[in-house]
């Protein structure tokens, strides 16, 4: 409704409209035709190559980083790793870090049955970079990004995606990536 009321609107009159992804760049042109759009992908800030994958523990950590949201399917990930054959399991571990956007509370009653899930609330700085540093794969079965900043980061840092088509990067998945 927003869209069709005010930001349609107002970037049919922009003299640039940006797409942050080649799957955003294909809808824009649909709903703005004639108008000039670029594909301008977000950066990142990418370590030294040799600090990439010092991995620190001897467990292979799966980590999902984003704020817990329904959108991003946080709850199905939780529940699909109760149902696996990595649940309970004492060298695997699901890491979980992001704020709360109304599914922590459904989140901890899911992870109070699992020995292997862990939610360490919102990580920045140093710690944000020692929870890339140790994990192995990036968790994001999302329903729907713009890009995620999260998941360049973690891919910059050496991590191995394991993300859905909602996360608007199709690079991952034409390069097999992840």
């Amino acid at each position: 409704i927003y869209f069709s009321l005010a930001e349609k609107r107002m970037a049919s009159k922009a003299n640039l409209i940006r797409a942050v992804s080649k799957p955003e760049l294909a809808n824009l042109k649909k709903f703005f035709p004639g108008n000039h759009i670029e594909f301008i992908p977000n950066g990142v800030q990418v370590p030294p190559a040799h600090s990439l994958r010092e991995k620190q523990t001897e467990v292979t950590n799966y980590l999902f980083l984003s704020r817990l949201h329904h959108k991003k399917n946080i709850l199905a990930l939780a529940e699909a790793w109760l149902s696996s054959s990595l649940n309970n399991r004492t060298d695997k571990m699901l890491l979980i870090a992001g704020p709360d956007q109304g599914e922590l509370e459904r989140l901890q009653s899911i992870v109070s049955k699992s020995s292997n899930i862990r939610y360490l609330g919102t990580v920045s700085g140093k710690d944000k970079a020692d929870v890339f540093q140790n994990a192995t794969f990036f968790v994001l079965p999302s329903f729907s990004e713009g890009l995620p900043s999260a998941l360049l980061e973690s891919m910059a840092s050496g991590l191995i995606p394991i993300i859905t088509q909602g996360c608007n990067l199709p690079e991952v998945f034409t390069n097999s990536l992840g």
